[in-house]
C-alpha cells in the first residue's frame, strides 16, 4: 500500500512538470529535467529493485480450480508439497461455486480475477446475430482477457519464491520473461500433442527461458527430450499421483451401472458415448450411464439424449466436487471413456484404483497406457461396435470384471502420493543446488 502511494505521489509530480511546461510552452529547464530524471529512477528502484527470494516457497500458476485434469494435477501436487514448502496458487480466474477440490489451510490461494471469460455467451450471442449482446459480450471478453494477461504479467514479476510451477504454455511465455533471475521455473506438461506440429511448437516456444519441463508420462518425456536438445530447458519424468488408494473390493454383484467423468466438450467423445449406449440397450434394457462434468456440450447432449429416448437410460449429473465423485466411483461397475485425447488420464487411474474396471478408446494415448497388459480393455480406431461389445461382454462376466480389476488395481499401487511426493522432493532439493 505504502509503494503504490508513492507511486501515486511520483507520478503526480512528473504530470504536473510536464503539464506545466507544455501549458506555458516552455521547454523543461535543466532543474526540471533533473527532478523527473531522479523521479523516474526512483520509481523504478521501488517497483523492480532484487527481492529477497524465499527459498522454501513455491508458487503454482494455474488458469482455474475448476474441473479439469490439470487443476487435480495442481490440487494433488500442493497436497504433497504443503508439509515441505509454503505454497501459493495464483490462479487467474475465480469460477465461484466451481471449485473442484478442498485445499488444505496451508495452501495459500489467491485470484486475480473475480470472473472468467464467459466465451460460450459471446459465441451464442455472434450465432444468434444479436448485435447488442454481441457487441456487450465481446467487450466484456476483450476486458477479461487484457486484465488476464497485464495481472499476470504484473504478480509473475512480484513473486519472490524459489520455484515457480507453471500448468499452461500462456503461463510459461510470461514467466521466461518476466520472472526473477535468480527464480527456477518448472513447467508441467499434462497434453498429448497428437503429432500436431503447431501444438508442438507452441509448447518448445514457450519454455524459452524455463529450467525445467516435467512430463506425467515416459512417452512425452522421450519425444520433447530430442525436441528440446541444446536449449536451456530439461526435460524430466514424474508422473501423477491418486492421493488416497482404499482397499480392493471384489464385485460381487452387477448393477449394471456405467460411469463417465470429464468436461463436457467436443474432445471428450461423450457424444460417441451416448451412440454406445444405445446399442449397449439393445442387449441390456437396464444398463444406466452417468456422466459427471459441466462444459460447453452440456445442452448439445442433453437433447441428443432426449431425441435418442434415452432419458431413462443416460443421466447428465453435472458438477461435483472431487471428493464426492471419488465417494461414488466404487458403486459402478465399469468406467468408460471415450475421449479423442488424454495425455495421462488420472481419472482413469483413480477408477482403477477404486476397484472399477475401464474400457477406453486407444485414441487417447494416456488410456493405452494405462490399460495395455489386461488392466483394462483398449478399443482400436474408435469402434463404436467394438466398444457397445466389450461393455455388454463385461456386464455378462462377473469373474472377467474381478480379474481385469484386480490387475489394474495392483497397478495403482505405483502411482501411491507418498512415492510420488518423494520424487519431486528429491527433484526440488536437487535442482536448486
Amino acid at each position: 500500500m505504502i509503494k503504490k502511494t508513492i507511486n501515486i505521489i511520483c507520478f503526480s509530480i512528473i504530470i504536473i512538470i510536464i503539464g506545466y511546461n507544455l501549458l506555458t510552452k516552455n521547454n523543461i529547464n535543466i532543474y526540471s529535467l533533473i527532478l523527473l530524471t531522479f523521479l523516474l529512477l526512483f520509481i523504478f528502484y521501488n517497483n523492480y529493485h532484487k527481492k529477497i527470494i524465499k527459498n522454501n516457497k513455491i508458487t503454482i500458476l494455474a488458469l482455474h480450480l475448476g474441473i479439469g485434469g490439470i487443476e487435480q494435477y495442481i490440487y494433488t501436487l500442493s497436497q504433497m508439497l504443503k508439509d515441505d514448502y509454503d505454497i501459493e496458487i495464483i490462479s487467474t480466474y475465480n469460477l465461484n461455486n466451481k471449485i473442484t477440490y478442498s485445499f488444505d489451510k496451508k495452501i495459500k490461494i489467491r485470484y486475480l480475477i473475480n470472473d472468467y471469460p464467459h466465451k460460450e455467451e459471446f459465441y451464442t450471442s455472434l450465432k444468434n446475430k444479436n448485435i447488442l449482446l454481441t457487441i456487450k459480450n465481446g467487450i466484456k471478453l476483450f476486458k477479461i482477457l487484457l486484465l488476464k494477461h497485464y495481472l499476470n504479467i504484473k504478480e509473475i514479476r512480484k513473486i519472490n519464491s524459489k520455484y515457480i510451477i507453471t500448468t499452461r504454455s500462456f503461463h510459461n511465455r510470461i514467466v521466461s520473461f518476466f520472472k526473477n533471475k535468480n527464480i527456477i521455473a518448472i513447467a508441467t506438461e499434462h497434453n498429448y500433442h497428437n503429432n500436431d506440429k503447431k501444438y508442438i511448437n507452441n509448447l518448445i516456444k514457450s519454455c524459452i527461458n524455463i529450467d525445467y519441463l516435467v512430463l506425467v508420462s515416459e512417452d512425452l518425456q522421450s519425444f520433447y527430450e530430442d525436441k528440446f536438445k541444446n536449449k536451456k530447458t530439461k526435460c524430466l519424468y514424474i508422473p501423477n499421483v491418486i492421493e488416497k488408494i482404499p482397499p480392493y473390493k471384489e464385485k460381487n454383484i452387477i448393477n449394471y451401472n456405467l460411469v463417465s467423468i470429464g468436461r463436457l466438450s467436443y474432445e471428450k467423445g461423450f457424444d460417441d458415448l451416448i451412440d454406445i449406449i444405445e446399442m449397449v440397450k439393445e442387449e441390456i434394457p437396464q444398463v444406466h450411464l452417468d456422466i459427471y462434468g459441466d462444459g460447453s456440450e452440456k445442452n448439445n447432449l442433453k437433447k441428443k439424449i432426449n431425441d435418442m429416448n434415452l432419458k431413462n437410460n443416460i443421466t447428465i449429473c453435472g458438477f461435483y466436487p472431487h471428493e464426492e465423485l471419488i465417494k461414488k466411483l466404487p458403486n459402478y461397475d465399469i468406467y468408460v471413456m471415450t475421449s479423442y485425447t488424454e495425455s495421462f488420464g488420472i481419472v482413469l487411474l483413480e477408477a482403477m484404483s477404486n476397484s472399477v474396471p475401464c474400457i477406453a478408446f486407444d485414441s487417447a494415448n494416456g488410456a493405452k497406457i494405462l490399460l495395455k497388459d489386461n488392466r483394462g480393455v483398449l478399443v482400436r480406431n474408435r469402434d463404436k461396435n467394438i466398444f457397445s461389445s466389450e461393455i455388454i461382454t463385461l456386464l455378462k462376466d462377473k469373474e472377467k470384471i474381478n480379474t481385469i480389476t484386480k490387475k489394474a488395481y495392483d497397478y495403482s499401487q505405483k502411482y501411491d502420493i507418498n512415492r510420488i511426493k518423494n520424487e519431486w522432493l528429491k527433484m526440488l532439493k536437487k535442482i536448486s543446488k
